[in-house]
């Protein structure tokens, strides 16, 4: 029965997804037509449209959602419910997180949102911030203000530095700081 509610969760994550994308970009053709972003915000570089959002964020949603689905597996039903509250709660820190970089970037607070994203990084290194729903919420909280496929750019980035710094520089600092007798095993 829980399973199944969870089940059920991750559908109605995706269609959201779906239908806030498609929302947005309804939105936009009805009143000032659909924004194209360049990329790094440079105006020698290519532009991208918002209308590649509305297949690429249901795609990635899909492919997230199912391989949060498939690492968590058949675990017992109190490991289950656990796993799943934690994963909930990082979708939502993540979306929230995101929706503050835009916030601040949105409000002319450009120097805001570079020290969240540079923020980020150092995050990383505490928190596995390069799985799937980490990933995912992310994306939806930049998606009002930087489009669908940029924020998709950016989080991929983001997502592989941060593999890295959890996987190979954390164990290092972790050594490190051991070492140094601020923490113990």
């Amino acid at each position: 029965m829980k399973k199944q509610f969870v089940y059920t969760l991750l559908v109605v994550i995706f269609f959201l997804a779906c239908i806030f994308t498609w929302a947005l970009i309804g939105w936009d053709y009805l009143h000032d037509g659909v924004p194209s972003h360049h990329l790094l915000a440079r105006k020698n570089l290519p532009e991208i449209s918002n209308w590649w959002g509305a297949l690429f964020i249901p795609l990635l949603s899909a492919v997230l959602l199912y391989r949060i689905k498939k690492r968590v597996g058949t675990e017992n039903d109190i490991q289950f419910i656990q796993i799943w509250k934690s994963i909930c709660i990082a979708l939502l820190l993540a979306l929230v997180y995101g929706i503050s970089i835009s916030i601040a970037f949105m409000t002319k607070h450009s120097d805001v949102s570079g020290l969240l994203f540079l923020c980020l990084f150092a995050i990383a290194i505490f928190l596995p911030i390069y799985r799937s729903e980490y990933y995912l919420g992310f994306v939806l909280g930049l998606l009002y203000t930087f489009g669908g496929v940029l924020p998709i750019l950016i989080g991929l980035i983001l997502v592989t530095i941060s593999f890295i710094l959890y996987k190979y520089v954390r164990p290092i600092f972790i050594w490190l700081v051991t070492k140094l007798g601020l923490i113990k095993k």
